[in-house]
């Protein structure tokens, strides 16, 4: 909630949390946590362009850079660190889908995690960029919504996000994966 009423005072439009008589943001009805929260003009899109994409990537520009300014806090919870609980969790349960699946990904883990970054550029992320958390009204894009998963990590964990999440169709084909790769390659 902090977050949000912070990145709206930076023009970065999202919900708007609403503070209480007392000041606070969250409150309690029938001993569930709620919050108040403005609302977002528009939704999200079925199918996306380059264009839309290129908006998008101008838009969590913006989100990093304003993020600069704020200082909070907040663990990833779906970070490298966490990952070993999660394999740990699933234990071989992961034998149902292949039998040799969870030494596979533990082998990959091990791999992940030695050649895991240290000193990539870090901020706060919103760490949950698919589309139906990314609002357009009248064809264009308008703000992002829900701020759960927001965290403190490397930006290119936000970009890997945005690639999974945005650049490939239903079918699992790629998207806008070959632009983007020849983009990259003509930057170079």
């Amino acid at each position: 909630m902090s977050l949000m009423d912070k990145l709206s005072k930076y023009k970065i439009n999202c919900p708007k949390p609403q503070r209480n008589k007392k000041g606070m943001f969250l409150i309690k009805i029938k001993n569930k946590t709620a919050s108040i929260v403005s609302f977002v003009e528009g939704k999200d899109k079925l199918k996306l362009n380059p264009k839309i994409c290129y908006e998008i990537g101008k838009n969590i520009a913006k989100f990093h850079i304003a993020s600069k300014k704020i200082k909070l806090y907040r663990k990833n919870s779906l970070s490298l660190k966490e990952w070993q609980k999660l394999l740990n969790k699933i234990g071989n349960k992961s034998k149902i889908i292949s039998p040799n699946l969870n030494s596979l990904m533990k082998n990959s883990f091990l791999q992940i995690k030695n050649k895991w970054p240290k000193n990539l550029p870090h901020g706060i992320i919103h760490a949950d960029l698919f589309i139906d958390n990314i609002f357009f009204y009248k064809k264009k894009y308008y703000g992002f919504i829900d701020f759960y998963f927001s965290s403190n990590d490397f930006l290119a964990y936000e970009l890997a996000i945005c690639i999974n999440a945005l650049c490939f169709n239903k079918k699992g084909k790629k998207y806008f994966l070959n632009k983007l790769e020849n983009k990259i390659n003509e930057l170079r």
